[in-house]
């Protein structure tokens, strides 16, 4: 059902969007055009919506292709409202929103939008009353506002408008050109538009402009895009009666650039200092500065576009050199020359200039700039330097031996300043004497020193181990120098001493006697200690490592005696030199061991006959002698007593040890090399008729060897030459072994 509503609305007030009062030239967008052609009558809905006429009245406004979502029928509540608008100023924008009601009567809530000339999309939200006969919507809150550049600002009213109101005009419009060169140019805008219908041509950019800024029915406008001075290519939008149209312009060319310093170079002292150099280049023109010296420094203007400024900083010059350094820009030089610091040198007084004869050294100290250079010049052969270079210094200064007898002088050149260098005569020196000899036994002499100048010094020296001054070594004028030869040990020989420039020449005879040495050991080699060697009549004993010498032998073949406690002799022949070295290895000697009894024979004591023995026991008390003729010792390890009746047969066997050896003879434990341990004993026999007693000593020698001696010949232990007295009435004989011999006599 086709509901027929007044053909057209009266904007009454769109504020912002309201038609008399508003410049034509206001940008607009417009994103769909009106239905063409018009539809017949004001307010028709079909399905989908096609309104085609929302507001429709000259300098209203047009909502375009607004649909809903509704399928069919009549709009309904809740459907939504969307298009676009735009008013006869050119003003346009899209509409969205939700119905509440019906197209007769009811509500519209949504917003509406526009973009602005810097291309910013403005919306607000905006509601009120919609009737067949007006609307009356309150703005709300601004959704963008564009940075308060936003022209939704104020409500938009309508009212019913009288129904003789003619139908919406319809336009179309077309341009000859849309994309222009860097230089610009010009085009035509056609519009085709029903007569009476109003349109409008608004560029948004300044760089397009139009000859008219609307028009009315069919007609055209010229426009004109000016020049683009920038190299960027730009953009502007062109409405004509509703509709956009994208200008492009492409960007100018870069310019052509030249660079020009207005200056080439300049010169500085060699303090230094700061400067600077234009640059001429058209702008846009980039370009850069460089120094190629440290000591040249950019302050400033390192980089530019365009006109500029390179500023720089040159440091002092410690260098005497003149020196160049350059600033490179965009390939122009600047040179920028720089003198070198001019020298000064100071030089403190040499140390001397007045040499004796005999020369010596001398320093100067120069006192410069650290670059600067010096040196010396000798004008004489004798004068000779070390040093100079670069910066502050000490030169050394020496002057050789005068050996002319005439004083002289030369002229030394120290940095560029002279000083003159004199030196005295030579000395002439006579020494006596000049040859001296000796015997093998040194001695000592002097040495006379005579000069025909007093004033000369002089010194001494010994060029030879075995020649010592013992006195002065130095002097001035006339003097000796005592001197003494060690006595010599080896072959003739010779040495020098230099007095006062003078060579003396000392000989010596050739020792007559030497020095032997050497070192006595027992097979294998463990050396012995206290061994005595004897040469020609001198001795000497060995210490602790077996080592021995022997001085002042005789040079020429002799006899030696090796002699040692305990080993066999050593003897043979040596030809001693002037060092000798004799080693002696010694064979041990067998101990010879011989025993005797004293008194041999022995008798019972008449006044004890028993020791404090039963009256059955009689005693015998002797002493005995053991001893080494072999020069030997005997180490006792066991030894034995025994004991022979008058027939000759064993009477009593007796073992002891070592300690009981030193018990019986006074605490010894060796028969000593050449030597002999003493002691007795009292022995017992159970007949006053005695026997006879053996002896038996067992032991080892230094080398470990084992001996064993008996006794021979035997004690005889006899009866007393007196009568016996008898036994005590009552004591009978006994057969029990008499006691073991006791010691300790």
């Amino acid at each position: 059902m086709r509901r027929s509503l007044p053909r057209c609305l009266l904007a009454v007030l769109v504020a912002y969007l309201a038609g008399c009062g508003e410049s034509p030239n206001r940008p607009s967008v417009v994103t769909d055009r009106p239905v063409s052609p018009p539809k017949s009558s004001a307010r028709y809905i079909q399905v989908p919506w096609d309104i085609s006429l929302f507001f429709n009245i000259p300098g209203g406004a047009v909502v375009a292709d607004a649909t809903t979502a509704a399928t069919s029928g009549n709009a309904a509540a809740g459907d939504n409202l969307t298009g676009t608008y735009s008013n006869t100023n050119g003003f346009g924008g899209t509409i969205s929103g939700v119905l509440t009601g019906s197209l007769d009567s009811g509500n519209f809530d949504g917003t509406l939008s526009t973009v602005t000339s810097s291309g910013c999309v403005a919306e607000r939200r905006y509601s009120g009353p919609l009737t067949s006969a007006a609307l009356n919507w309150s703005p709300g809150s601004q959704v963008n506002d564009c940075g308060g550049t936003s022209p939704l600002t104020v409500a938009v009213q309508a009212a019913a408008a009288p129904p003789t109101t003619q139908p919406p005009c319809s336009y179309s419009a077309s341009v000859t050109a849309t994309s222009f060169p860097a230089a610009g140019g010009t085009g035509t805008a056609n519009v085709t538009a029903g007569t009476g219908c109003t349109w409008f041509a608004n560029p948004t950019a300044s760089f397009v402009t139009v000859s008219a800024g609307q028009g009315s029915g069919n007609g055209s406008v010229q426009f004109t895009v000016a020049a683009n001075p920038s190299t960027s290519a730009r953009t502007a939008t062109l409405v004509i009666a509703g509709q956009s149209f994208t200008i492009t312009q492409a960007g100018a060319p870069a310019p052509a650039c030249t660079y020009v310093l207005n200056a080439t170079g300049r010169t500085f002292e060699a303090a230094g200092g700061s400067g600077g150099v234009d640059m001429r280049a058209p702008a846009g023109c980039a370009w850069t500065a460089q120094s190629n010296a440290p000591w040249l420094t950019i302050t400033g203007g390192a980089a530019g576009n365009g006109n500029g400024t390179i500023s720089f900083a040159v440091a002092a010059n410690p260098d005497p050199s003149q020196r160049i350094g350059s600033i490179s820009a965009a390939g122009n030089i600047f040179t920028v020359t720089q003198a070198g610091v001019a020298c000064s040198y100071t030089v403190e007084s040499i140390s001397a200039t007045e040499f004796p004869n005999q020369g010596g050294t001398a320093t100067a100290t120069v006192t410069t700039q650290a670059s600067c250079g010096w040196g010396s010049l000798s004008n004489v052969p004798w004068i000779t330097t070390t040093g100079g270079g670069t910066g502050s210094g000490t030169l050394t200064i020496t002057v050789a031996p005068n050996q002319d007898p005439a004083t002289r002088s030369g002229v030394l050149n120290i940095a560029g300043r002279p000083f003159t260098i004199t030196q005295a005569a030579a000395c002439a020196f006579t020494v006596t004497p000049t040859v001296s000899s000796f015997g093998e036994a040194g001695g000592s002499a002097n040495a006379l020193v005579l000069t025909t100048n007093e004033t000369c010094t002089w010194t001494a020296a010994s060029n030879a181990p075995w020649i010592t001054l013992t006195g002065t070594t130095s002097g001035t004028g006339t003097g000796s120098v005592p001197f003494a030869v060690a006595r010599n040990t080896g072959a003739a020989r010779s040495g020098t001493m230099t007095i006062a420039t003078r060579t003396v020449t000392i000989s010596q005879a050739a020792a007559s006697v030497g020095t032997v040495s050497g070192t006595v050991t027992a097979a294998p080699s463990t050396p012995i200690s206290g061994a005595t060697v004897t040469i020609a009549g001198l001795s000497a004993t060995t210490g602790e490592g077996g080592t021995y010498t022997l001085a002042n032998v005789p040079i020429g073949s002799h006899t030696f005696q090796v002699t040692a406690p305990n080993y066999i002799a050593g003897t043979g022949s040596v030809a001693v030199t002037f060092t000798t070295t004799l080693n002696v290895t010694l064979n041990p000697a067998a101990p010879v061991v011989t025993m005797t009894f004293t008194p041999n024979p022995v008798f019972p004591n008449p006044a004890d006959l028993h020791c404090g023995q039963p009256v059955d026991q009689f005693c015998w008390t002797y002493g005995s002698t053991i001893r080494d003729t072999a020069g030997a010792t005997l180490t006792v390890t066991a030894w034995e007593i025994n004991l022979y009746d008058q027939a000759g047969g064993l009477y009593q066997h007796n073992a002891y040890t070592q300690a009981d050896f030193a018990r019986f003879y006074n605490g010894a434990t060796t028969v000593p090399a050449n030597g002999a341990a003493t002691g007795g004993a009292v022995i017992w026999f159970n007949s006053p008729s005695g026997g006879t007693v053996e002896i038996i000593v067992q032991g080892t020698d230094i080398a470990g060897r084992s001996y064993r001696f008996v006794s021979s010949p035997r004690l005889a232990a006899n009866p007393a030459p007196i009568p016996l007295a008898p036994p005590p009435p009552g004591a009978k004989a006994t057969s029990s072994p008499p006691p073991r011999p006791v010691g300790g006599r």
